[in-house]
């Protein structure tokens, strides 16, 4: 995850400083035999998706021993509890050339080690674009004259809506906002295949967001309208601001990305199939049953079963045997 602060930064402008921060999970409940969760990144899920790895998830058995609930081990100086992570990055001042350990997060099953990796002085929005703009200066087809356009190829887009589902469930109601939309996702410039590696940008004190809009009751589920929604701009490879007209306005934005959405679900399920269709009409109007948090874990398996699986599906009938032999991990 990477945090911006004015201290720490090395470059003589004071400009802001982005820090890359990891975090290691350790279990610390009494029952076995639990998957713990991988040492991981809070981006989202690369989508070369041949490069996970096997030690990407470890299971505790009973011969093992478990960690103890004490912050402490072992006669170590005990690990301090981060109660706010990014005053705890505004307050340090770190050296680069060493992997830190920041402190430690807890919750009833898992205890969080974060560690600052890098600081980068670099602004990274120089660096970085938005889904948005990918989707708007992209083309799905190398017609000449291309001009420098990216060739956002139908593949790429079914691929990226597996990570963009899988991220719903990791990172919804934290790094993910209520409205979250295309705008929210970004991605490095410079590289051959800008749609690897997207990440989220949370700007806490940037300007008000459509979070703070009053809700509607066409909206069933607000967890999953906003990947609704960008599932439809990417099958279309489209923005949904682009496609609107006159009768999708509307005084609430969210309600107004709802009916230009809807109009177009026919060439959805022309564009990207019957069962990427599916998944989108679930999202925009059937997933009631999936309340404001995904912390329950029959409410994950549902959003899973009914939105994760049946993309990845979709992904596997596009991409022929070869896809299929990907074990798929988040």
């Amino acid at each position: 995850m990477t945090f911006a602060s004015t201290k720490g930064s090395t470059s003589a402008d004071g400009r802001d400083c982005w820090h890359e921060v990891e975090a290691e999970s350790i279990e610390i409940s009494d029952s076995t035999c639990y998957t713990c969760p991988p040492h991981s990144r809070a981006q989202l899920i690369p989508s070369d998706m041949s490069k996970q790895k096997a030690n990407q998830s470890c299971k505790l058995k009973q011969s093992e021993p478990k960690a103890p609930d004490t912050l402490g081990s072992k006669g170590e100086t005990p690990v301090s509890t981060i109660s706010d992570l990014c005053s705890t990055i505004f307050a340090v001042n770190f050296d680069n050339k060493q992997r830190a350990l920041l402190g430690c997060i807890a919750d009833k099953r898992y205890r969080h080690h974060m560690y600052h990796v890098r600081s980068i002085a670099d602004d990274l929005k120089s660096h970085s674009q938005s889904l948005e703009d990918l989707i708007a200066t992209s083309s799905t087809f190398p017609q000449p004259p291309l001009q420098c356009k990216y060739i956002f190829s139908r593949r790429d887009r079914l691929i990226l809506a597996v990570n963009l589902a899988c991220s719903v469930l990791q990172f919804h109601g934290n790094w993910l906002r209520k409205y979250w939309r295309a705008r929210d996702i970004m991605f490095m410039k410079g590289i051959f295949d800008p749609s690897d590696h997207p990440y989220v940008v949370c700007d806490i004190a940037g300007e008000p967001s459509m979070d703070n809009q009053h809700s509607s009751p066409l909206i069933r589920s607000e967890v999953l309208f906003p990947l609704g929604l960008i599932l439809v701009e990417l099958s279309l490879c489209r923005n949904l601001e682009s496609l609107r007209t006159p009768e999708d306005a509307d005084p609430l934005e969210t309600v107004a990305n709802l009916k230009t959405a809807a109009r177009y679900l026919p060439v959805v399920e022309m564009e990207s199939g019957l069962r990427y269709g599916q998944v989108v009409k679930w999202c925009l109007f059937g997933a009631d049953a999936v309340d404001s948090s995904l912390e329950d874990e029959i409410m994950q398996e549902t959003v899973f079963e009914n939105v994760v699986a049946r993309l990845v599906e979709n992904l596997w009938d596009f991409s022929g045997p070869q896809l299929r032999q990907v074990k798929l991990t988040g």
